[in-house]
């Protein structure tokens, strides 16, 4: 089973096989931080695409900057 279970993982898979093809100079990643599918009021919900959702997993527009920071790097 080759489930990815966080966007994370997906990020490393895609650089990775950007990498592995030789398109590391090629290939840019984007991200398309429109939030506006998983926004709830003044959080969010990184989990709404989940069939289990835990409730647990919100974060604050300033986390979210964060995240995508972190992401960046």
């Amino acid at each position: 089973d080759l489930s990815i279970i966080s966007f994370r993982e997906a990020l490393y898979l895609v650089k990775e096989a950007v990498r592995r093809a030789g398109y590391t100079d090629k290939i840019k990643i984007a991200f398309d931080v429109a939030a506006t599918n998983f926004c709830i009021g003044t959080r969010y919900d990184l989990d709404f695409k989940s069939l289990q959702k835990s409730g647990q997993n919100f974060l604050s527009a300033e986390n979210m900057v964060e995240l995508y920071r972190e992401l960046c790097n």
